[in-house]
C-alpha cells in the first residue's frame, strides 16, 4: 500500500473488526457444507445397507444393483470432497470447489435416477443439489443449478409421469422457493449487519462534535503509514492545543466553545486539501498528520502555516474571536524504530514542552529524541510509595556556621534517595515530582521525624541551643489547611517547641493564598516554630511581605553569594538585604559559601550565618554528630587555661 492510497473517508475501509462479519459468513457456509456432507454420507450409507439387504428403501429397488453401487460410491466421494472443502483455508478455492461440487451433486443424483423411481426421487434429486449451491455459494448460483436440474430431467425423461403430477411438482417448487427465501434472508441480514457494524465503527472512529477522526482512527491511519513507509519516512505529526481554552469555556459557555471547535475542525479539513489528516483527540487537543515532508524544517514550516490559518479572526454568534495555539511536532524516519503510538507520544512531549516554556508557540522533537527521561519520571513516580520503609531514603545534615564565632550552631536537614535500580536520584529531580503526585507529604513527614529525633539527641548531649532547619513545601502548607501539621506532635514529644525547629519556606507560600498562609505561619510561630524564607531574591517577595508574615530568618540565594566581590553588584545586593533584614529584626543566612573570600566579605557585611561547602558538605547523622563532638573537644582544649610549671613545682 503506498502513501498516496491512504484515504480518510467518512466510512472507514474494511478493517479487522469488520472481517468478523465475513468470518461469520464463512463459518455458516462451512456449517452448511458439513451438513450437506453428512446428508450425502447418510444417503450413501442407506444405499449400502439396502444393497446388503439390511434395509429396504422404497423406489430404490427399481434401480439396478450397478446403479445403486455407483450411486453409493458417488455419494461417498461427494462426502469426502465436501469434507475437504470444509477445511480449505482459501475462500477463493472454497468458492470454486463449492460451485463444482454443487453441479457434481446435482448431475450425479440425476444421472443415476431410473425413470421408474423418478416419481419418488424427483424432489430430492432436484433440491439436494440446489440446497448445496444455495448454502455454499450464493442464491443466484442455486437458481442456475435448479434450472439445469429441471432441464436435464426434462431432456432425460420427457415422458415421465412426474411431470404430469401436480403434487410432486408443487412439493419440489415449494422446496426450491423455501431454499431461495432462506438464502435471500440470510444475505439480507448479513448486509444489514455489515452496514450496522460499519456505522458503529464509523461512530467509534469519528468525533461526534467536529466530525474529525478520533484517536482510534488516527492510530489506524498512522499504522497504515507505518506499513507503507520505512520507519515513518516523510511522516510528521503535529499536536495542536488551544491557549486558554478552559478560561474561554468559563467566560463564554460551552455552546460557544463547541462552535469554536467546530470552526477549527472546518479549517483543518480545508487546509492542504485531502493530503492532511486531522483528528480531535481531546477537549481542545487536535492532532494532524502533515503532508509528506523532507525533514524537520519542512514539518515545522507546514505546522506554522496551519497555525497561521487557525489564528485568523473568526466570527461566532456575532462576536469576533482570535485564538492562539501551542503546537508540538514529531518527524519520523530516524534511526530509532518507533511505533505509531511512540510517534504520537513524541509529538505530545513536544507540545508539553511548548506549554511549559511558553517562549515559542511551536516546539519540535527530532527523530533522535528519546522518551528515556519521561520513562524515568514514570518509574520515579511509581517508586515513591514505600521508599522510606524500604530504607531507600536518608537524611543528611549540612552545617550552618555562626560567622562571628565560627561555631556550628545550626544545620539544614536534606533528604537523599538511593534507589536500587535507578541509582542516586537528585532532590532537584524527585522533589518537584513528589509535589505533583502528592508523595511530598509522606517524604516530608518522614524527614521531619528523622530530623526531630536527631535534633533532640544533639540538644541533650552536645548543644542545648542547637537549631535544625527543615524544608516545608507549599504543597504541604496547602494540605495542612487550618489543622496542625502532623510533625508538630513529634516536635512536641521531643521537647522541640522552643525555637529548636526552623521551617524553611519558599516565596510561593507568601504569594499563594496570602491571607490564609499568613494565619497558618503565625500559628506556627506562636507554637514555637521559627520561620525562614529560603532562596530570597529569586522570586517576587519583598521585605514588606517579610514584615507582614513575621519571618525570623532570611536566606540569601547562592546565586548572589557565588558572584560576590568587593564593591560589585552582588556585594551591594547582599549588603542591602542584610541591612534591611536586620532593621526588621531578622537574621540572615548566606547559602553556597565556597571560599574564604566569600566568607570574609559576608562577615564584613555583618551577615549572621553561612552554609556551603567551605564549611562542610552534607553529612550523615553519625558523621555530623562526630564533627560536632570534635569541634566541641577542640573548643574545650583551646579554652582550657595553661598551668604554670613553676606553680606546679
Amino acid at each position: 500500500m503506498s502513501k498516496n492510497n491512504i484515504k480518510d473517508s467518512s466510512l472507514p475501509q474494511v478493517t479487522g473488526e469488520e472481517l468478523i462479519i465475513y468470518d461469520l459468513r464463512r463459518k455458516v457456509m462451512g456449517m452448511a457444507t458439513a451438513l450437506i456432507a453428512v446428508i450425502s454420507g447418510l444417503f450413501a450409507l442407506l444405499i449400502m445397507c439396502h444393497l446388503m439387504g439390511w434395509l429396504v428403501l422404497p423406489g430404490v429397488e427399481h434401480a439396478s444393483t450397478l446403479v445403486q453401487i455407483n450411486t453409493a460410491i458417488c455419494l461417498s466421494l461427494f462426502t469426502f470432497i465436501a469434507a475437504a472443502v470444509k477445511f480449505v483455508n482459501s475462500p477463493v478455492a472454497t468458492l470454486h470447489f463449492s460451485r463444482f461440487m454443487s453441479l457434481l451433486l446435482a448431475g450425479m443424483i440425476l444421472r443415476f435416477i431410473p425413470e421408474g423411481a423418478l416419481l419418488y426421487t424427483f424432489p430430492q434429486g432436484v433440491w439436494l443439489g440446489v440446497l448445496f449451491a444455495a448454502a455454499t455459494v450464493s442464491c443466484s448460483w442455486a437458481v442456475i443449478v435448479a434450472v439445469l436440474s429441471f432441464a436435464t430431467l426434462a431432456l432425460m425423461h420427457p415422458h415421465a409421469a412426474v411431470f404430469h403430477s401436480p403434487l410432486a411438482f408443487a412439493v419440489a417448487f415449494v422446496m426450491l422457493v423455501l431454499i431461495f427465501v432462506l438464502r435471500w434472508l440470510f444475505d439480507a441480514g448479513l448486509r444489514s449487519a455489515t452496514l450496522s457494524h460499519q456505522r458503529v465503527l464509523t461512530t467509534r472512529r469519528k468525533d461526534s462534535l467536529t466530525g474529525l477522526a478520533n484517536r482510534t482512527r488516527l492510530m489506524e491511519i498512522l499504522s497504515d503509514h507505518e506499513a507503507a513507509s520505512s520507519r515513518f519516512s516523510g511522516v510528521a505529526v503535529a499536536r495542536l492545543d488551544i491557549d486558554g481554552f478552559g478560561a474561554l469555556c468559563d467566560a463564554l459557555g460551552t455552546a460557544v466553545a463547541d462552535e469554536i471547535l467546530i470552526d477549527v475542525a472546518k479549517q483543518l479539513r480545508s487546509s492542504h486539501g485531502t493530503s492532511l489528516h486531522a483528528a480531535r483527540i481531546g477537549a481542545d487537543d487536535f492532532a494532524v498528520i502533515l503532508p509528506p515532508v523532507s525533514g524537520q524544517a519542512e514539518a515545522e514550516l507546514r505546522a506554522e502555516e496551519i497555525m497561521q490559518v487557525l489564528a485568523e479572526p473568526r466570527t461566532i454568534g456575532g462576536r469576533t474571536f482570535r485564538i492562539t495555539f501551542k503546537a508540538g511536532v514529531a518527524v519520523g524516519g530516524g534511526a530509532i524504530v518507533e511505533s505509531a503510538e511512540a510517534l504520537l507520544h513524541r509529538a505530545d512531549l513536544a507540545l508539553s514542552e511548548a506549554k511549559v516554556t511558553g517562549q515559542r508557540c511551536l516546539v519540535s522533537l527530532p527523530p533522535t529524541a528519546t522518551i528515556a527521561s519521561t520513562r524515568r519520571e514514570f518509574e520515579i513516580s511509581q517508586a515513591f510509595v514505600g521508599a522510606a520503609a524500604r530504607g531507600e531514603l536518608s537524611v543528611v545534615y549540612q552545617p550552618i556556621v555562626d560567622l562571628v564565632s565560627g561555631r556550628i550552631s545550626k544545620a539544614e536537614a536534606l533528604v537523599r534517595w538511593n534507589h536500587p535500580e535507578l541509582g542516586i536520584i537528585a532532590p532537584d529531580e524527585f522533589i518537584p515530582m513528589a509535589e505533583q503526585v502528592g508523595a511530598i507529604h509522606e517524604i516530608g513527614d518522614w524527614v521531619a521525624t528523622e530530623a526531630a529525633h536527631f535534633t533532640a539527641r544533639l540538644r541533650a548531649t552536645l548543644d542545648p541551643a542547637f537549631q535544625m532547619s527543615i524544608n516545608r513545601s507549599p504543597v504541604q502548607f496547602r494540605a495542612d489547611g487550618d489543622e496542625e501539621p502532623k510533625c508538630i506532635r513529634i516536635f512536641r514529644e521531643n521537647g522541640l517547641m522552643d525555637g529548636a525547629i526552623v521551617f524553611e519556606i519558599t516565596e510561593g507560600v507568601l504569594l499563594d493564598n496570602r491571607e490564609a498562609n499568613r494565619r497558618r505561619l503565625a500559628r506556627l510561630r506562636t507554637s514555637g516554630i521559627s520561620l525562614s524564607l529560603d532562596d530570597f531574591g529569586t522570586g517576587y517577595s519583598s521585605l514588606a511581605q517579610l514584615h507582614v508574615f513575621e519571618i525570623d530568618i532570611v536566606k540569601i540565594d547562592r546565586r548572589f553569594v557565588a558572584g560576590i566581590a568587593e564593591a560589585n553588584r552582588e556585594h551591594a545586593l547582599c549588603a542591602g538585604i542584610i541591612s534591611l533584614a536586620h532593621s526588621l529584626g531578622m537574621r540572615v543566612v548566606a547559602e553556597g559559601v565556597e571560599t574564604a573570600e566569600q566568607r570574609d566579605l559576608l562577615l564584613g557585611l555583618r551577615c549572621d550565618f553561612a552554609q556551603g561547602w567551605f564549611f562542610g558538605r552534607p553529612l550523615s547523622a553519625d558523621a555530623f554528630e562526630a564533627l560536632l563532638r570534635s569541634r566541641a573537644a577542640d573548643s574545650a582544649s583551646r579554652s582550657e587555661p595553661r598551668r604554670n610549671p613553676v606553680t606546679q613545682l
